[in-house]
């Protein structure tokens, strides 16, 4: 009886083991339709896997014709490459290639992202892309108070929302310090007090931390340059390399650092 048991054992983790493989297979060679729920499953195994699986799923276009389960998972991939550019506040359109965007999730009270925002500060004149700050939480409900206050401040001026978002110092700065700031910068306080806790502010701030959590993100900053058919994972550089990474992020000296 214990041997027919191991046996029985033994055959189901085979068959396990052949289906998943067949599976892969099928995928790969796309010679049949997956439901969309096994794909499904199968893109989160990825992602769990490859930390840069968003390039991918950003990579794939919408088919016009919803012919079969790929293909309208392929237009749910589409739709979530939309709603990403959507988000956020941008700091730079005029006098940039129409086709890039330099998409950047930052935590605004993470030290890392501060000092690549600074970079991205010091490089903007030179960047022929245009550039999206997309504010999650990911530290707590400091930083969901800071994610709300830059969002807000980006409703007045996106501009100065950034220059906000740069006088941060992690470890000393409370929501005082950070009015008084905006104060200085010229935004109109009665009118951020009134933003940060209303539905729309705290809302995108919800949508954009779930787009992070749901693409998988390595860690912040996640930093992609989107074109108008790639997308690319990027390395928080300092300034001095940012331009030349914006204009050949597919060379092969940043091969590791992009596909790894």
């Amino acid at each position: 009886m214990l041997l027919k048991t191991k046996l029985i054992t033994i055959l189901t983790v085979f068959n396990l083991l052949a289906s998943a493989g067949i599976g892969w297979w099928v995928y790969n060679k796309n010679n049949h339709v997956l439901n969309v729920n096994d794909l499904e499953c199968l893109l989160e195994d990825l992602a769990h896997s490859n930390p840069q699986f968003l390039v991918s799923l950003l990579n794939n276009s919408a088919n016009n014709n919803e012919k079969n389960d790929t293909q309208i998972l392929e237009k749910v991939i589409f739709k979530k490459r939309l709603e990403l550019l959507k988000s956020g506040f941008s700091i730079k359109k005029q006098h940039t290639d129409p086709q890039k965007t330099l998409v950047i999730f930052s935590d605004l009270t993470c030290p890392h992202c501060i000092t690549f925002l600074k970079n991205v500060d010091a490089a903007l004149l030179n960047l022929n892309c245009a550039v999206i700050i997309i504010p999650i939480s990911m530290l707590g409900e400091k930083a969901t108070y800071q994610a709300k206050l830059i969002t807000a401040a980006s409703l007045q001026d996106s501009k100065k929302a950034f220059k906000l978002a740069l006088l941060y110092k992690p470890l000393e700065d409370d929501e005082n310090n950070m009015l008084g700031e905006a104060g200085k910068l010229g935004l109109d306080l009665i009118k951020l007090s009134q933003e940060i806790e209303s539905k729309p502010v705290t809302d995108s701030v919800i949508q954009q931390t779930k787009i992070a959590e749901d693409s998988f993100l390595p860690g912040v900053p996640s930093i992609f340059l989107i074109t108008s058919d790639q997308a690319y994972f990027l390395p928080p550089v300092e300034a001095k390399d940012l331009p030349n990474l914006i204009e050949n992020p597919a060379r092969e000296e940043l091969s590791n650092a992009i596909t790894n």
